[in-house]
């Protein structure tokens, strides 16, 4: 079931860093993901997808 999750927070960063015109870092997108969720994301967490 963890994987699952994990699978979906590729997705969403995948994209969000397609809808966006320009590129942005793992803090912007972290961002971007908080505030279209309802869940906290750690922008730790983030980076580790991003890499």
């Amino acid at each position: 079931m963890n994987a699952n999750l994990e699978n979906e927070g590729k997705i969403k960063i995948g994209q969000l860093c397609k809808k966006q015109p320009f590129t942005y870092g793992y803090r912007k997108i972290t961002h971007l993901i908080n505030l279209e969720t309802e869940k906290t994301v750690n922008h730790k967490r983030v980076q580790q997808k991003l890499s």
